[in-house]
């Protein structure tokens, strides 16, 4: 018996989609601390957002995580669409 070889464009998409919703709740996380940073009602939320500097750190933090996910978001998507072109022309 053979082992079939699983799909490397089906690999590549269920890594995008996870980065995808990674990146999701990194943007959010932008936009809460962004809101609690400019209006300072942190506490409409969270107790813990009470204070800036704590929205500040989130703010920071998350801002990371949401550019490494679309850094390597880019690098999955630009190399699924080679293997995708690969395999259109060469007729598989």
């Amino acid at each position: 018996m053979s082992i079939k070889e699983p799909d490397p464009i089906a690999i590549l998409t269920r890594r995008l989609i996870k980065y995808q919703v990674l990146s999701l709740v990194a943007t959010l996380a932008v936009v809460a601390s962004f809101y609690v940073v400019m209006t300072g009602q942190g506490t409409d939320w969270h107790p813990w957002l009470a204070d800036r500097a704590t929205a500040m750190e989130l703010l920071l933090w998350s801002s990371i995580v949401d550019l490494i996910a679309m850094y390597r978001l880019a690098n999955l998507s630009r190399r699924r669409l080679i293997l995708t072109r690969v395999r259109m022309f060469s007729g598989v």
